[in-house]
């Protein structure tokens, strides 16, 4: 069997993301770039979180754009967005 993992919990109009461990490296740029807004936590406390699980920062984008660069252990980059609380607060 493929370790698995899922990001996000079911529900409406909600993506539900699932994440298959496959012996091939990744060869050529992801032909899938996510955006994420996290939804329950701030921008930051989500980074923390996901570099814990294993993502790294590859470029951080906050002070011009607002939004953070990065990748899965595997390499597959994704951007983090500021948070939907932190958006409704602006």
């Amino acid at each position: 069997g493929h370790e698995e993992s899922a990001v996000g919990t079911p529900g409406e109009g909600r993506p539900r993301l699932y994440f298959v461990k496959v012996p091939e490296g990744k060869t050529v740029k992801n032909r899938l770039h996510l955006d994420i807004m996290p939804s329950d936590r701030t921008q930051d406390e989500e980074i923390t979180r996901l570099v814990g699980l294993g993502a790294r920062v590859v470029s951080d984008q906050r002070p011009e754009f607002g939004w953070v660069l990065l990748a899965d252990p595997e390499g597959n980059e994704f951007d983090l967005e500021v948070s939907v609380g932190e958006l409704d607060a602006d």
